[in-house]
């Protein structure tokens, strides 16, 4: 009985230190600035179009449920005429351990004590391994950040570990993500801004307006392109056509802007906005 309060006393503190965020606000000038380069470590990011000209950062962080919220860093330096920004949790393999177990949709957290392996014994019975609870172990993060940012610079985003979403920007932009998705969604496409969306383990999703006129290539190695846009593929003249290609070229209203999306191990979705 004593392991079992202790546990639920894990659990309440755990639940009672949800709300305890860190929140972000930083504005950067851009005077001098033709590129913005950003490495984003564990977090989601949104990107938008900011109006006055400036760079801005808002967020939300939550580390072990607001235990390590300190251990969030963000770094923003010019070299020349590059602005970078990066986001990364300092000492990672020094915070606290939690166990974080999955069951019903719900999501339970158990903090391990420093220098423990987690032992199932620490949890009750009715979200054992037998009872078809499944865990993670490591830090938790809940890390959030939306940067607007002028649609004349330059954009260059790699994130590692978080999905990244563009609102309704306009800049030139190559943005990778490792391990999380691309949702874009643009209201217009400027001819002379290139744009280059590649995510390696996850999907990338975009949609673009009707009267957008663009040379798209996609390529997958592993998932799946859908679209319903009427691209020319310029192969009118062969008979036969392979209808399950790793790489399609296209062109979009008669072609514009070179707009090359890449999924390795994912689907690709290729949308007229609605």
């Amino acid at each position: 009985m004593a392991r079992f309060c202790n546990l639920v006393a894990i659990f309440l503190i755990s639940v009672c230190m949800l709300d305890a965020q860190r929140m972000i606000d930083e504005v950067q000038s851009l005077s001098g600035v033709d590129q913005v380069s950003m490495e984003i470590m564990w977090a989601d990011v949104e990107i938008r179009k900011s109006t006055d000209g400036q760079l801005h950062v808002e967020g939300k962080v939550s580390i072990n449920q607001g235990e390590s919220n300190d251990a969030f860093d963000l770094d923003i330096s010019q070299s020349g005429d590059i602005l970078v920004l990066k986001s990364d949790i300092k000492d990672r393999d020094k915070l606290p351990r939690y166990a974080t177990i999955y069951k019903n949709g719900r999501e339970y957290y158990f903090r391990i004590p420093p220098g423990k392996d987690f032992d199932w014994t620490m949890v009750p019975d009715s979200l054992s391994k037998e009872n078809n609870g499944w865990t993670s172990i490591g830090i938790i993060t809940d890390i959030s950040l939306t940067i607007s940012i002028p649609e004349d610079i330059s954009l260059s985003i790699e994130s590692t570990h978080g999905d990244v979403k563009l609102s309704d920007i306009n800049n030139e932009m190559e943005v990778e993500s490792i391990h999380g998705s691309i949702d874009a969604v643009f209201d217009q496409i400027d001819p002379e801004h290139a744009i280059t969306l590649s995510s390696i383990h996850n999907h990338v999703d975009v949609s673009v307006p009707v009267n957008a006129r663009a040379d798209f290539e996609l390529k997958t190695s592993l998932g799946e392109m859908f679209t319903n846009l009427d691209l020319d593929y310029g192969d009118e003249d062969v008979k036969m056509k392979n209808v399950s290609r790793k790489r399609v070229v296209g062109k979009f209203n008669g072609g514009g802007v070179d707009f090359n999306i890449t999924s390795t191990h994912n689907n690709i979705y290729l949308r007229k906005k609605s």
